[in-house]
Order: C-alpha cells, then structure tokens, then sequence
C-alpha cells in the first residue's frame, strides 16, 4: 500500500492542504529547489538557502502607498518616510498631483522622501468619484493625465515615472496614454483575485491577466503586447496584498497570503508587490463610515459593495499595530529585497513571457 500522504486531507482526491508551519518548514525551501532558474534581475543583491550550493538573486519586494485627503498628509508621508528608511527599506508613495497644490507643504516633504531613496509616482489629479479613468471620454482622459504629469513633476522638479490608478480603475486606453507621456510603469492592475468585494466590482477580465511583471498591449492592459512601459501587477490571492486587506482579515494576510506570495515570487520568477496608506503605517487612520444603508448591500460601480467596509479595523493603533507585524513578517522573509519602483527599473528589469 502506498504511504499517505502526511499533508493530505481525507478525501478520494487527496488535497494538499498544509498548515502555515508545515507550509515554511517543508513547501517553501522545496518551492525554492524546485528550479534552477535565475531569480528576477530587477534585485541586486543575493541569498543562499541552505539546501543550495548557489545563492539566488533577491526577489524584489515592492512598499507602496497610495495617498488620500488626510488632515495630517504631510506628517503621514514624512514620517512613514523615516519608518521605512530606518528599517532600510524603500518605499513609493503614489500621489493625486491636486494634492501638491492642495496641502501647500507636501511638495517639500516628498521631494525629501526622494532624497531619502523613495519614489514619487503620480496617482491621478483628484482621486475623486468623477475621475473614473474607466469611464471618462478618451479626451478627457488624456487631458487628465497630462494636467497630473505636469502638476506632479513641477512640484517635484524632475520626471515622474510611475503611475496606478485612483481605485485601480483603468480604461483600454491609459497605459497606450501613459507611455505616450513617458512613463515606464504602470501599477494599476490586480490579477487573479476575487472582484465583487473590490472597487472593481465587475472587473472579471482582471482573472485572467498575467500575474508577472509584463509589456501591456495597446488594446487591452490586461494582455501582454509592445507597449514600452512596464505593467507591475500588486500580488493578489484571493483578493489584493492591500491595506484593506490586512485590516479585514489580518491572519490571513499575514499567516497565508505573506508566505504563499512570497513562495510564489522566488519560484516563478515574480515580483512581490504591497499596497499600504502612510497613515497606515504611522497610527493615524481616520477611517468614517456611515451608518449602513440598503443600497450598501448593492455593488457600486466605481467602489464596489461599500457594506465589506464594516469589516475593516478602524481603530488607528490597533491598524498601525497589524500594519507593523505584517512589514515585520516581510523582513523576516528571506529572499525578499525591499525597494522602490525607480530602483527596480533603474536595475535592469525584464519581464518573463
């Protein structure tokens, strides 16, 4: 008789379904060997499992945070700014250009987050409900983005290279737009997870959409094509590697999503990208949510099912206190390499198709 399995469920078909410790002890150095092939070259430095003669080029773990309207922006972005540097690692803040003229000393506290080694990239103009990059004419769209380009790198005197989309929205035609413009990144697209409980509730053309960096085609930001500027898409399983996220279900991000993306950046060859808000990080939150309503329970087109926001911690230092254990749990993951979007283009990326 053959040996059970010691992993697999009592079932005809036999389920692997490990338990977190067995998932680090035993799937993830055997992820790790299962392949000879180089690690992603947009990493510059290397590690060595134990079971290895070789050591492996890092994979790159990429911090990013998405600005909102905050009483204390400026603050929120300083000092996560110093958090992440005094933890040596690098961070992109995603920034509504409108901001820079709406909370006047914000332009000088991002262009010092730059000379700290973080990047800049632009999150639209308003972030607004109005400004649906998946609804708007084409015109309107490319005068959008022009306005935001222009307004960011004014504030910042010099070029802005990285965009992702207020609510991660986008029409067929922004990334043709973006490279246009010259950008040489895009991060607004999250494949392969659940999207009825996400702000694109109807976006079940993202399940198919490739879960590697890649070259976006000119007809669909969901397909591979000749477009010069890069598509990172943020790690998803289930539903994004989000702030959202670790504040709905914070073991499960940090005890099954954390290990099994980071599993799955080293062995095929991925990037690990997480999204955060500085207020997040620094114990500021002031998450409002009205009473609920019937239509909560009605998906919305831009915002999805608002009703999932009632599942969201919301008291500031218990969100600052799960935001930290999960960063915590990324530096102790080995293997990873923290860095900001301009470092990862600036070390020579290439996509795997």
């Amino acid at each position: 008789m053959a040996k059970k399995n010691k992993y697999a469920l009592d079932s005809p078909k036999g389920y692997i379904v490990p338990s977190y410790s067995d998932l680090k002890r035993k799937l993830w150095p055997m992820a790790l060997t299962l392949s000879n092939r180089t690690m992603c070259p947009g990493s510059v430095e290397l590690y060595k499992n134990p079971e290895e003669e070789e050591p492996r080029r890092a994979v790159p773990l990429l911090i990013t945070l998405d600005l909102h309207k905050h009483r204390e922006l400026e603050y929120c972005v300083a000092k996560s700014a110093e958090f992440f540097t005094q933890h040596n690692q690098r961070a992109t803040y995603f920034v509504p250009a409108a901001y820079v003229r709406m909370y006047e000393p914000l332009a000088g506290t991002l262009r010092q987050a730059r000379a700290m080694g973080h990047s800049v990239g632009c999150h639209g103009l308003n972030h607004t409900p109005d400004e649906d990059l998946g609804g708007l004419p084409p015109d309107r769209e490319f005068e959008l983005l022009k306005e935001a380009t222009v307004i960011l790198e004014d504030a910042l005197g010099g070029p802005v290279t990285s965009f992702r989309a207020p609510s991660y929205r986008i029409s067929k035609r922004t990334l043709p737009i973006l490279d246009e413009l010259g950008y040489k990144a895009d991060l607004s697209v999250t494949p392969q997870h659940f999207p009825l409980f996400s702000s694109t509730p109807f976006g079940f053309g993202r399940l198919l959409a490739p879960r590697s960096p890649y070259h976006p085609s000119d007809q669909s930001p969901l397909s591979r094509g000749n477009l010069k500027l890069l598509e990172i898409p943020t790690s998803c399983f289930v539903m994004p590697f989000a702030q959202a996220t670790i504040l709905a279900v914070p073991k499960f991000a940090r005890n099954v999503m954390t290990p099994l993306l980071a599993t799955e950046a080293k062995r095929f060859n991925r990037t690990f990208v997480l999204q955060l808000h500085p207020e997040s990080v620094v114990g500021k939150d002031d998450w409002k949510f009205p009473p609920l309503r019937w239509t909560d329970f009605l998906p919305d087109r831009t915002g999805g099912f608002r009703f999932r926001y009632k599942f969201i911690e919301r008291d500031c230092v218990r969100v600052q206190t799960l935001t930290h254990k999960l960063l915590a749990g990324l530096r102790d993951e080995v293997g990873l390499k923290p860095m900001s979007v301009d470092d990862f283009l600036a070390n020579g990326h290439r996509p795997v198709n």
